[in-house]
């Protein structure tokens, strides 16, 4: 693992220096929902039946809302593992973004440098070993503006959540069941099982105006 030059006498500390390059994360998104390139594997590996295991990874050059900060912001970020390798089983940990900043060969992320390397934890899940080639896409990173309130409103849920759609108070591009969905508790029945939207991303855009959160911040 790289040794960090940056050193903090607690964790709220280390939170702290976080925030202090958030604005500057924020600008870099524009104000919008932002997805990387697939992220690559490094090397061959084999992952064996039910256990866990570090792989090498292969940052892009291209990871612009990163572009010159500290590694540390890596651990804002969300990720997916890519549907391929989920369907065979494979998960790359909830904490992704923690091991990159972490394990990454250096402690500014600099745009343009190609080949960057990192570890990210993954679970094979599967009845069977699998194989991942140098060069896979395992996974992508993805991240969207963090709002300056610590307090969020939530607009509505269950039939109130549907009345709102239905009214047009909460407005989505696109076409339900294409482009979006209502999320449902299958501990409630009927309309009180609405608790939320799902988006989907199109794959073929790099980012894309994001409104539903600009709404809830």
């Amino acid at each position: 693992m790289a040794e960090s030059p940056i050193f903090y006498r607690c964790q709220q500390e280390r939170i702290g220096f976080g925030m202090l390059f958030m604005r500057k994360f924020n600008e870099q998104l524009e104000g919008r929902f932002w997805k990387s390139s697939d992220i690559s594997v490094a090397q061959n590996i084999v992952l064996p039946q039910g256990e866990s295991k570090y792989v090498p990874i292969s940052l892009p050059s291209n990871l612009r809302p990163f572009r010159n900060l500290p590694v540390d912001m890596f651990s804002y970020s969300n990720f997916s593992t890519r549907s391929r390798y989920a369907q065979l089983g494979l998960s790359v940990s909830a904490d992704a973004g923690h091991i990159i900043t972490e394990t990454i060969e250096q402690r500014v992320y600099r745009e343009g440098e190609e080949g960057l390397r990192a570890f990210v934890d993954v679970t094979n899940y599967s009845q069977r070993p699998i194989s991942l080639a140098k060069g896979a896409g395992l996974f992508r990173l993805y991240a969207y503006p963090y709002s300056e309130r610590t307090d969020r409103v939530i607009l509505g849920e269950g039939k109130k959540l549907l009345d709102m759609i239905k009214t047009g108070e909460i407005a989505i591009d696109g076409q339900r069941g294409e482009d979006w969905e209502i999320a449902l508790d299958k501990e409630y029945e009927g309309d009180e099982s609405a608790w939320g939207m799902v988006l989907r991303i199109d794959p073929k855009k790099e980012c894309g105006y994001l409104n539903l959160l600009q709404i809830l911040q």
